[in-house]
């Protein structure tokens, strides 16, 4: 599968992106997703943010009670376990084994109804089929092969039912391309106190390659780095149809704003015909 565009190299320090995770740098996102990033992203949602995910998947997939919902890449089960509070039984799949534990505690815990493995997203196809699906957090594009990215489409598209829908969630290239920033600095407050975030990016073959570093009050550091394909808008909505997904639409948040350069997000949205 070839991109539309080829965008342009936008150089860094080369040396910021020498750090290898232990599989191999084609397998970044196997370490990557750890206590730290959960620390971060994970344990504290924006509520009003959060709740109008919830809300955009429900009326946009058309979620029910008691439908089965299929959470790609489901993380700590972030989203799952709000839709599953609203009714639902999800069924989610992650590669990070102590984040499905902890997913299933807190749905045991709730007595949600939720099934969360552990395995391959690349791989894995929900083992009963789904009224509804969808990938959140730009869980997508990591792999170097169009190819493999790919699959991850079409397990979703084999996971419904005829009539599901599924919503997958990425950033938009034009978005990036427009306002690119090649050093972001944030600070956290964690359980170890205030912990600073910086990001280094470079654009490089087509795919936004970061480093990120962590750094701790009282000096200590963990560096990682991620690389994600460029897909436009056009290369989102062409790999949804050739997946077999029809009807496609796409916006630029959960709040229903048309696609725009100007907003961060692409969400696209497919149906699997009856």
């Amino acid at each position: 599968m070839m991109l539309k565009k080829t965008f342009k190299n936008i150089p860094l320090d080369p040396a910021l992106f020498k750090t290898k995770d232990p599989k191999g740098s084609l397998d970044w996102w196997a370490t990557f997703y750890d206590e730290h990033f959960a620390d971060f992203f994970m344990a504290v949602a924006d509520g009003d943010e959060l709740e109008a995910t919830v809300d955009f998947l429900r009326k946009r997939l058309g979620i029910q009670k008691a439908q089965r919902v299929f959470d790609q890449c489901c993380g700590n089960g972030r989203l799952s376990l709000p839709l599953a509070e609203a009714g639902a039984h999800l069924v989610g799949v992650d590669l990070n084994s102590d984040y499905i534990q902890k997913a299933t505690a807190r749905a045991q815990f709730k007595n949600f109804a939720c099934d969360f493995y552990a395995a391959d997203a690349y791989e894995f196809v929900s083992p009963a089929v789904c009224d509804a699906a969808f990938n959140w957090y730009t869980s997508f594009g990591f792999a170097a092969s169009d190819d493999q990215n790919f699959q991850m489409l079409q397990n979703a598209f084999a996971s419904l039912k005829p009539g599901g829908s599924y919503a997958l969630d990425y950033f938009n290239a034009e978005h990036v391309l427009k306002f690119f920033k090649k050093l972001m600095r944030r600070e956290y407050v964690t359980s170890a106190g205030h912990v600073e975030l910086v990001r280094e990016s470079r654009i490089h073959s087509s795919r936004m390659e970061q480093c990120w570093t962590y750094v701790w009050p009282d000096g200590r550091q963990v560096s990682k780095t991620s690389s994600f394909a460029l897909y436009t808008p056009g290369d989102i909505a062409g790999m949804f149809t050739k997946s077999g997904f029809i009807t496609i639409e796409q916006y630029g948040d959960v709040w229903g704003a048309g696609l725009s350069a100007n907003l961060h997000r692409c969400i696209c949205i497919g149906r699997k015909p009856v």
